[in-house]
């Protein structure tokens, strides 16, 4: 007993020698963030808090669709396949914590040889045994810490795609029903486009136009058509796309491609502090940081001594129903204390690359949260100045579109030339296509800057 002790208080101070220091895992250094992000020159003693009117008002039956994108597409099912792995990881390391049991029923059957004679002798055997490594150093209550860390990072990246998938969604829909404007225009500039051409033609039968007016409203005519073919693809590829996120073929008919999105409210103040707390994708970093964390303190306690316990009852017996008999069977207890001596620094190398892991972690956790905050500061940036530029050329539109009725009234008294009709004609077009553009970017803004706050998109209760 005596040289027992001895033993293991040599190899326990040979750890002590061996270990090596913990490095200081608290995260000193700290982003400099704004107390409140302020939008329209708004007063640092306004209302900390966002408008209790949603954000984007999301029609039901694309509701429905987001909800069903959730189901089918296939980013959200890698992110499940990933939460669930995490799962089956976290309840592998917590199956540490308690005893292990095994059976082993065992049967034999060898050859011997006994005065000269050769004989057969068969035997039977039982064991049943209890295992378990005693966690005096945390080692593998590190590890489970990490596990736990690493689910809760892959149940935020699951929420995650989820936003990231419905926001995609969202702007793709957007694309669509921009394009059905721009197709709708198109066609209406067109039928108005035939209009002057046979008017034209009138007038060139009448001796009141030119062979160059005439040519000259062809072209005009032409571009458009051209510009209409354009749109077109445009809007069908915006409709395979959209098709592809919620997991459909991408020739597969859209309904309601015309439910009306309304321009937002503009959002006044914004804490920075909640933006920490619900975006996925910073919560994502935060714990798979807090994981690398738990891992390089496991692996810093790589050099100190494991402590197994084991505990067996078994029987050995050439006779089967001798198995059932409790006075044959015979129990021991071991205690093992295993401690790393010589691993040709291969203990050293996981210390060296968990703190390198570590040390990745907390760089990915910073450069989220700096690209959140660019996120958040450029779209609440352009979301003003795209405001200001939509009011811009609706008022431009407005006057270039009564400056053309005014034009094409002097064309038909004679007081206009086509050219003057012709070039205010391209700038109505120019100006309707680039107002329809600009709403149509004041909402997708919003719904990046959604997805920059990390705000859940407003679906009914009912549906989800």
């Amino acid at each position: 007993m005596y040289q027992l002790v001895v033993l293991i208080t040599v190899l326990f101070l040979s750890a002590c020698s061996s270990s090596v220091e913990t490095a200081n895992s608290e995260l000193s250094r700290r982003q400099t963030i704004p107390a409140d992000w302020f939008n329209t020159g708004q007063l640092a003693g306004g209302e900390n808090k966002l408008s209790a009117e949603p954000l984007i008002s999301i029609p039901k039956a694309l509701q429905h669709i987001l909800k069903q994108a959730q189901l089918d597409n296939l980013t959200i099912k890698m992110a499940l396949a990933r939460l669930q792995i995490s799962q089956a990881t976290k309840q592998s390391a917590q199956a540490t914590a308690l005893p292990q049991l095994d059976a082993v029923l065992g049967s034999s059957r060898e050859q011997f040889i006994w005065a000269d004679e050769k004989g057969v002798q068969s035997q039977y055997s039982t064991n049943f045994r209890a295992s378990w490594e005693l966690d005096l150093w945390q080692k593998l209550a590190n590890t489970r810490a990490a596990t736990q860390a690493e689910l809760t990072a892959s149940e935020f990246d699951l929420a995650a795609a989820k936003q990231s998938v419905m926001g995609q969604v969202l702007l793709r829909y957007l694309d669509i029903q921009q394009g059905n404007e721009l197709v709708y225009w198109s066609k209406q500039n067109l039928a108005r486009q035939q209009r002057r051409v046979k008017m034209t033609a009138q007038r060139l039968d009448s001796g009141l136009s030119s062979t160059q007016d005439y040519r000259l409203a062809l072209n005009s005519l032409h571009t458009i058509e051209a510009d209409l073919n354009q749109q077109k693809l445009s809007l069908n590829l915006a409709k395979q796309r959209f098709n592809l996120l919620v997991g459909r073929y991408p020739s597969t008919p859209i309904a309601s491609t015309n439910l009306e999105i309304g321009l937002p409210t503009l959002i006044k103040v914004i804490s920075p502090n909640k933006v920490l707390a619900q975006r996925p994708d910073l919560l994502v970093a935060e714990f798979r940081l807090m994981s690398a964390y738990y891992q390089s303190k496991a692996a810093d306690k790589g050099h100190l001594p494991d402590i197994n316990l084991s505990a067996n009852l078994q029987v050995n017996r050439a006779d089967f129903s001798q198995l059932f008999d409790w006075q044959y069977w015979l129990a021991n207890l071991t205690a093992n204390l295993v401690q790393p001596l010589f691993s040709n620094g291969a203990i050293d190398a996981r210390i060296k690359q968990q703190h390198a892991r570590q040390d990745l972690a907390l760089a990915q956790y910073q450069q989220s949260l700096l690209t959140a905050w660019q996120e958040i500061e450029q779209a609440l940036y352009t979301e003003k100045l795209q405001r200001q530029r939509f009011i811009a050329l609706k008022n431009a539109y407005t006057q270039i579109d009564n400056a053309e009725k005014r034009t094409l009234a002097n064309y038909h008294n004679g007081l206009a030339s086509s050219f003057e009709l012709l070039n205010i004609q391209t700038r109505r077009i120019a100006a309707k296509v680039n107002l329809i553009r600009s709403r149509f970017a004041i909402l997708s803004n919003r719904v990046n800057l959604i997805l920059a706050l990390g705000e859940p998109f407003p679906i009914s209760s009912e549906i989800l």
